[in-house]
């Protein structure tokens, strides 16, 4: 809309300068027609003057003639001459320059004519007096102002009859004067004719200069000859009469003159008028043409460029408020505009995509988190971002217009930042650390990257740095550098073997062991491939391909292997090893793998040492519980498939009890392994002979092929192997010169007759053999009869049940003895069964309570009765501590915990005066919540000890793990000291052991002195045992307390 606005200003604008020329020519034109009007005035005063001038003329004529006849006096011609001079003053002249002075030199001509005439004697001359009535009729024909086109002329001709009526006088005045007074007057006419010529000349040109050419020929020709001298005829009447002719004619054609300069004034003055009105007329219709090319034009320019340039100024506005809007002028069509809004919209994207690098060139000054610094060539600070601020303590723009060298620290010398410019110079920049001083003064290193910015010509306009604060950098790589050392030193002294190799296998690593174990140096190995080095052989010594390598497998299947392997030394020799292989990835692709492994030939040898001591009996070597169980179970599941007879054979050693205790545990052993000697030696190759424990033996026979279809060939055929064993066992032994005869009861199961698992054929054959020592026999099949036994068994469990209600329970103190002094220094209750007069063995009830899990209440009865009685004796001794034993079943309940807490708060005890006792078998098969409690108990002071050392299973890291506080030595090895080698050599490590691990010794069953003095020189730290005193009630074990030192019974 502001441009229609525009556009229509700009026509009224147009219109009034067109109306400017416009009005000038219509003032011009009416000027012109004033002019006409006053030309036609002007032609009606010439017309008049003429008629004046030829009335004037011929009233001198006549005044000449009456002057001929009698002068004027002087008085008069002085009259005549004031008035000749105010006729000539006002005569009509033009105001043009030119004109006047035409005037002017026909006034100078009259005024030299009239001082000649008055110098003169004659008297003629007065008959200018005629001029005064020319004077006064000159005074009405004062023209007004004419065109300037119509000055010359009317001038001209003015002139015209005014020089030429004036010649005429004179030389009319002259002729007369010079006919009356001789030579004088001859003179005089003869200068006036000399004057005249030259002033009739004079008029010709004058006349000629103001006139078109053919109106000034014609009035040349008429005013030829008016004033011609002709000297011959300036003399004689005839003169006079020639000259008045002349004149006349003269005359005549001055009037045919007149007539034309009349006709040439009007026509001109028409002339001049019809071309104002015809210049008005062309330059307003120009005018209105042009004015109507204007708006059109207007009218165009504003379809063509007024739209697109009002969509591009209202683009323009909204980029304004908004630069970053999408607003685009239209660019439609192929014309200079679309072209414009086409250049403008580019100019808008590159501006916006301009602004757009620019605000992210400036977030990235802003929130880099490396220190940005731009400086002027001189080192002047022009920008800096605010992570180089907190890097060095200045915040905002303090560090604006500053120069660097405020960050100079002192810490290089001039030749590092020589170097560092001459790089800057010669290569355009710099990289590397630098020491920077903070605004602290603390000194931090930095990282610094300077590049120089140049003009055209190669001269350093500015510079740029990019500063990274290194100094937690520098300090995580010494760091790094110090724990890589230290690793390095860990590795060099790892037991294990360390080698790398990248992804061909190709070795790239050795630690010191790995050269050790393998006998090579790292350098020897280093790239070589490490299957091929040593790991291309099995075990038996057959090739090893590489597809069957496991540890290649790791860039196979890029998983983590770990198993067994053969390794070959340099020597050739072979070795088992335990490899774990790790693979090592770059960017997710597998580069190589890293390979630990230990030499395991001495754990195999153990193993394989272990494992027979886990399956055969440690004394006699033959298998023990565990194997037999297996071995049996799988040739029941053998028989499954493929049936196949099979008899269980339970055997007990009748005497051997009183032989082992007679004789000591030395003899006993010795006993023991010379009849598993024996049985070996009758048995077949498909026979087992196992140890069941103590005295016990269990053999496992098949039946013979011919019996195998018989129910009663598996019974037949282990009769027969009694018989055989009955033999060998009835023969004496000889152990130690001493010639030893024992006997043997033996329980027989068949399968599938009395049984159909291992455990029911064990426990049958274990009920026969009671059957067969209870009626005396050698040997007894299982029969129904047996289950008497069971029955037995549930009466023993009822009877139990109601033992607590009854205080049929007991409790027995067995004295602990310090060896070194003799003193007792705690106890161990020892609980009894007082049932309807007969004394119950722990070994008969205790199982029972087991099985039936009484045991948890008996237990609780005996730790809180134990609790009792303890904290009276620690009242009586200080550091008394009282052992109570736990069963397994004991050991799982849950109520152990709160139960002994809750008696030792209840009795006032102090938990380091309790201690429990643990066998060794169930210390090695507790569970793992069982021993989080024992050593919950053991933290909180209560005090633990094994018991029975050396008969179970032992593991030393579960050793280790229970941390007890004492260690017991079972009796069955105290029994041989100090006669039995084998006996003194277990105890003496036992001891050893045992202190190594900060635990204390008890050794149990002490008998004699012998063992007691043995012991005591072994280290042993205490004692219990007949040889010190049987258990005793509590009564009989406060007055022992209370006596202080226990004297061994061999003494007292």
């Amino acid at each position: 809309m502001r441009l229609f606005r525009h556009y229509f200003l700009f026509a009224l604008i147009v219109a009034a300068l067109l109306s400017v020329p416009a009005g000038l020519v219509l003032l011009d034109a009416a000027g012109r027609l004033r002019e006409v009007q006053a030309a036609g005035t002007v032609v009606a005063h010439l017309r008049h003057t003429s008629d004046l001038l030829r009335a004037l003329r011929e009233e001198q004529a006549a005044s000449v003639r009456l002057h001929a006849a009698g002068r004027a006096g002087q008085t008069e011609l002085a009259t005549l001459r004031g008035q000749t001079d105010a006729a000539l003053a006002a005569a009509p002249l033009p105001g043009s320059g030119a004109v006047r002075s035409v005037a002017d030199d026909g006034e100078m001509n009259l005024v030299r004519l009239r001082r000649a005439v008055d110098d003169g004697t004659t008297d003629g001359i007065e008959l200018l007096l005629g001029y005064r009535s020319l004077a006064e009729r000159t005074q009405a024909v004062r023209a007004p102002d004419l065109p300037a086109s119509l000055v010359g002329p009317v001038a001209a001709w003015l002139t015209l009859w005014r020089s030429m009526d004036y010649v005429a006088q004179k030389r009319d005045a002259a002729w007369l004067g010079a006919t009356g007074h001789g030579a004088a007057g001859g003179a005089v006419v003869f200068e006036l004719c000399t004057l005249a010529t030259r002033l009739d000349e004079q008029v010709r040109r004058r006349v000629e200069w103001g006139l078109p050419p053919a109106l000034a020929a014609a009035v040349a020709a008429a005013a030829q000859g008016v004033s011609e001298p002709a000297l011959q005829r300036c003399a004689g009447p005839a003169a006079s009469a020639l000259s008045r002719g002349d004149v006349a004619a003269q005359l005549d054609a001055l009037a045919a003159a007149e007539s034309q300069v009349v006709q040439w004034i009007a026509a001109a003055a028409q002339q001049q008028l019809l071309a104002a009105w015809g210049r008005g007329f062309v330059t307003v219709v120009t005018g209105g043409a042009l004015l109507l090319l204007l708006a059109l034009y207007g009218f165009y320019l504003l379809r063509a460029y007024g739209r697109p340039l009002a969509g591009l100024a209202r683009t323009v506005r909204i980029l304004r408020q908004d630069p970053a809007a999408v607003a685009r002028a239209d660019a439609v069509g192929d014309g200079e505009m679309a072209l414009l809004a086409a250049a403008f919209n580019e100019l808008v994207d590159l501006r916006q995509e301009y602004e757009q690098h620019q605000r992210l060139s400036d977030s990235v000054f802003e929130h880099a988190l490396d220190g940005i610094l731009v400086t002027d060539a001189g080192g002047t600070i022009q920008a800096v971002n605010a992570a180089l601020g907190a890097m060095l303590g200045y915040p905002g723009r303090t560090l604006m217009y500053r120069n660097v060298r405020l960050f100079k620290s002192g810490t290089h010398d001039a030749a590092f930042y020589r170097a560092m410019w001459q790089a800057i110079d010669e290569q355009g920049a710099w990289c590397g650390e630098i020491w920077n001083r903070r605004s602290d003064g603390a000194l931090v290193l930095m990282r610094l990257s300077i590049a120089a910015v140049r003009d055209g010509a190669g001269t350093v306009l500015r510079y740029i740095g990019i500063y990274s604060d290194v100094t937690e950098q520098r300090r995580a790589a010494d760091e790094l550098s110090r724990v890589h050392a230290y690793h390095r030193t860990v590795i060099a002294a790892l037991g294990e073997g360390l080698y790398c190799v990248d992804g061909d296998g190709v070795l790239r690593f050795l630690n010191p062991a790995a050269e050790r174990m393998l006998g090579w140096r790292e350098e020897e190995l280093l790239g070589r491939n490490a299957h091929d080095a040593f790991h291309d052989r099995r075990s038996d010594g057959t090739p090893l391909p590489r597809g069957d390598c496991m540890l290649l497998g790791v860039f196979r299947d890029g998983i983590v292997y770990q198993g067994e392997e053969v390794f070959t030394r340099r020597d050739g020799s072979r070795f088992p090893v335990e490899c774990h292989s790790t693979p090592l990835y770059e960017n997710d692709v597998l580069t190589g793998a890293v390979v630990a492994f230990t030499d395991i030939s001495r754990r195999k040898e153990d193993a394989q040492r272990i494992r027979h001591l886990a399956y055969h009996d440690g004394l006699t070597g033959l298998a023990n519980r565990s194997f037999l169980l297996q071995h049996l179970r799988l040739l029941i599941a053998q028989g499954q498939r493929r049936p196949q007879p099979l008899a269980v054979l339970f055997l007990d050693l009748d005497r051997f009890k009183q032989v082992n205790d007679s004789l000591g545990h030395h003899i006993g052993d010795a006993l023991l392994t010379a009849v598993a000697g024996r049985l070996r030696g009758i048995l077949r190759d498909g026979d087992l002979l196992a140890r069941q424990g103590g005295d016990e033996f269990i053999v496992v026979c098949t039946a013979a092929a011919a019996a195998a279809d018989d129910d009663d060939g598996a019974c037949r055929s282990a009769m027969e192997v009694a018989a055989k064993m009955h033999t060998v066992l009835s023969q004496p032994f000889l152990i130690e010169g001493q010639e030893l005869y024992i006997g043997a009861s033996i329980g027989i199961s068949c399968l599938p007759k009395h049984g159909d698992d291992a455990d029911t054929l064990l426990r049958r054959a274990d009920q026969a053999m009671y059957q067969a020592k209870n009626a005396g026999l050698d040997t007894a099949v299982y029969t129904r009869g047996d289950d008497r036994y069971l029955q037995d068994k549930l009466v023993l469990e009822t009877r139990l049940r109601g033992a607590l209600a009854r205080n049929d329970l007991l409790l027995l103190v067995q004295p602990v003895v310090d060896l070194a002094s003799g003193r007792i220094v705690g106890g161990e209750a020892l609980l009894r069964w007082y049932d309807g007069g007969r004394i119950v063995a722990p070994d008969v009830f205790v199982p029972v309570a087991e099985d039936t899990g009484q045991i948890v209440g008996i237990g609780a009865w005996v730790y809180t009765e134990a609790c009792r009685m303890a904290a009276r004796w620690r009242r009586q001794e200080a550091g008394f501590v009282l052992a109570v034993n736990l069963s397994p079943r004991q050991m799982v309940d849950r109520s152990l915990l709160r139960g002994l807490c809750d008696a030792m708060a209840t009795h006032g005890l102090e938990r380091d005066s309790l201690e429990l006792e643990i066998t060794e078998s169930v210390a090695m098969s507790l569970p793992r919540r069982a021993r989080r409690s024992i050593c919950w108990l053991r933290q909180h002071g209560v005090r633990i000890s094994i018991d029975d050392f050396g008969t179970g299973h032992s593991s030393l890291a579960r050793l280790q793990e229970i941390t007890a506080d004492r260690l017991k030595i079972d009796r069955s090895f105290v029994k041989g000291l100090p006669d039995t080698a084998h006996s003194v050599t277990i105890v003496r490590n036992t001891i050893a052991l045992a202190h190594d691990l900060g635990m204390s010794v008890v050794a149990e069953g002490v008998e004699t002195e012998a063992q007691r003095r043995l012991l005591l020189e072994m280290g042993c730290d205490h004692a219990q045992g007949f040889l010190f005193s049987r258990p005793v009630d509590a009564d009989e074990f406060t007055r022992m307390l209370e006596g202080g030192v226990l004297k061994p019974a061999a003494e007292s």
